[in-house]
């Protein structure tokens, strides 16, 4: 296991999505070795690439841990809530297992087209 706060991935959306979760997914290893796979992530997100914000979920913290993968095989979804707001999101791995590996979906829709209820309703 290791941590490496320098690494990250950044996904441009091409318009403001609202996204309500991420799921993550590793690498399996051959030959009996081990998989790689982030254990556990933070994500930021942007509209214009100059003003970042944290995901914090419903927390005072300053950012919000997920956690990820077990291994290199199995999906790992998490849902966000409360639901962000970007066209540029960023993942940055904090707890990796050998080698930060990644296959990722983002969960959403284009701002003008949602129709799934994100929890804004009365």
């Amino acid at each position: 296991m290791g941590t490496n706060q320098k690494s990250w991935i950044q996904v441009d959306l091409q318009r403001p999505t609202l996204l309500h979760g991420i799921q993550t997914q590793g690498a399996r290893a051959s030959l009996g070795l081990k998989d790689y796979f982030i254990m556990h992530f933070t994500l930021s997100y942007s509209l214009d690439q100059e003003t970042w914000s944290s995901y914090r979920g419903n927390s005072t913290k300053p950012a919000y841990i997920f956690n990820g993968n077990l291994d290199g095989s199995k999906v790992k979804e998490n849902h966000l809530s409360p639901p962000i707001l970007g066209r540029y999101i960023r993942l940055q791995p904090v707890t990796i297992q050998r080698n930060p590996a990644l296959r990722m979906e983002l969960l959403g829709c284009d701002l003008n087209s949602c129709s799934f209820p994100l929890g804004l309703q009365r």
